[in-house]
């Protein structure tokens, strides 16, 4: 999840994946970072949230990371 807006995502996320360190080694490595934006289609916070109430859940608590990049959901199904 990103709770960033769109005009600012490339250069938030670039920052977050430069985080990661060059080689793994027990947390994730800037390129795993990379794929992970590429390939597991990270939604935008504004996206998802409307996505859960209208497939049936409300959100009981949701914890956002301080860069906005990482959010954790407790959900409630109606």
């Amino acid at each position: 999840m990103h709770n960033v807006d769109p005009a600012d995502s490339v250069d938030r996320i670039g920052r977050w994946c430069a985080t990661g360190g060059l080689a793994v080694d027990g947390d994730w490595s800037r390129n795993e970072l990379k794929e992970h934006v590429r390939d597991e289609h990270s939604m935008f916070r504004w996206l998802l949230e409307p996505m859960i109430g209208r497939c049936g859940c409300i959100i009981e608590s949701a914890e956002y990371s301080e860069d906005d990049i990482v959010a954790k959901y407790l959900l409630q199904r109606r």
